[in-house]
C-alpha cells in the first residue's frame, strides 16, 4: 500500500476551506509545522507522526488514503504517537508463528530489509509507506499501534 499524499492534501484543503481558516491556523490546530503540509502538497515524503496528526485532524486513517483497508476493522487514530516497538512486537509474533526469518518478512512487507524491520524494536521513526506495508501484512490497522502515553526514545 502507498499513501496518496496528494489526496491527503486535497482533503486538508477541503476541510480548511469548509471551516474558512487560513493555512497557518490549520498547522497550528493540527500541531504540525507548515512545512509538513507543504511537503504533502509537493508530494514529498513527510514525517509519519506529522501525517498521523493530519489524518487525526481529518478524522481519517492512513488506510483511508492507501486504497486498501486491512482485513479487519480499521481502528480510529486516537491521540498519541505511533509506537514502533509495538509494531515490531506484532511483526515478530507473526514472523515466529509463520516460521519466517526477517528477510522473508521484509520481502512480504515490501520496500525494506530485515535489518530495517528489526530496528523497529528500538523505537523511533518509520516511513508511512513501510508502515502501510507492515499493516497490510499483519492485517491490522494503524490505530492498533498508537500509544497515547508514548514518547520516542
Amino acid at each position: 500500500m502507498v499513501l496518496d499524499q496528494f489526496a491527503v492534501y486535497a482533503a486538508v484543503d477541503a476541510q480548511r476551506r469548509s471551516q474558512g481558516i487560513p493555512w497557518t491556523a490549520v498547522s497550528r490546530e493540527i500541531g504540525v509545522a507548515p512545512s509538513t503540509i507543504a511537503r504533502l502538497q509537493a508530494g514529498k515524503a513527510a514525517e509519519t507522526d506529522g501525517l498521523l496528526a493530519i489524518l487525526r485532524w481529518l478524522g481519517s486513517t492512513p488506510e483511508d488514503f492507501a486504497g486498501q483497508a486491512p482485513g479487519g476493522t480499521v481502528r480510529a487514530l486516537g491521540p498519541g504517537r505511533l509506537n514502533t516497538q509495538w509494531l515490531f512486537e506484532a511483526l515478530d509474533e507473526k514472523r515466529t508463528e509463520s516460521g519466517l526469518n526477517w528477510t522473508h518478512v521484509a520481502a512480504e512487507v515490501g520496500g525494506t530489509t530485515g535489518v530495517a524491520l528489526r530496528a523497529l524494536a528500538r523505537g523511533g521513526r518509520i516511513h508511512i509507506d513501510l508502515l502501510l506495508g507492515c499493516l497490510r501484512w499483519l492485517g491490522r490497522s494503524s490505530g492498533d499501534f498508537v500509544d497515547p502515553d508514548f514518547q520516542h526514545p
